[in-house]
């Protein structure tokens, strides 16, 4: 209910749309809460850059990883994966998955080699953790 077809392309309709000033105006009111929770206020920056990027991102004006990504920076998305309680959780429970997987092995057959293939582009969060499970390993 938010797009008409208008010829061959689409259109906004125009009463199903909310003013964009007041769902700003709404971020704004509870931004300041959020960002005091360390939990999520790295994933209210990157939302909020974002969101705000958004009609650029559309427009094709700018590329979104440019956006989250500005000039090759991490540190937008750095947050969301790494020193974070969601993520330090399930990176921990995988490094333990590993690390008993390894242990295992290598009780069955000592003189075995593994050999990990991380597939993956992004900050090293679930990285670090394996690796420093896997230390006594090396």
């Amino acid at each position: 209910g938010y797009l008409r077809q208008d010829g061959e392309g689409y259109a906004p309709v125009e009463a199903a749309v909310p003013a964009s000033g007041a769902r700003w105006q709404e971020w704004e009111a509870r931004r300041g809460k959020w960002l005091t929770d360390p939990a999520v206020s790295t994933q209210v920056v990157l939302v909020e850059t974002m969101l705000r990027a958004l009609p650029s991102i559309l427009r094709g004006a700018v590329r979104a990883t440019d956006v989250m990504f500005p000039n090759g920076s991490l540190a937008l998305v750095e947050g969301v994966y790494k020193d974070n309680p969601v993520a330090d959780y399930f990176n921990e429970a995988l490094a333990e998955k590993v690390a008993r997987f390894v242990e295992e092995r290598l009780k069955q057959e000592p003189s075995t080699r593994i050999r990990l293939l991380e597939i993956g582009a992004g900050t090293g969060g679930t990285s670090a953790r394996v690796l420093a499970r896997l230390m006594p390993h090396r």
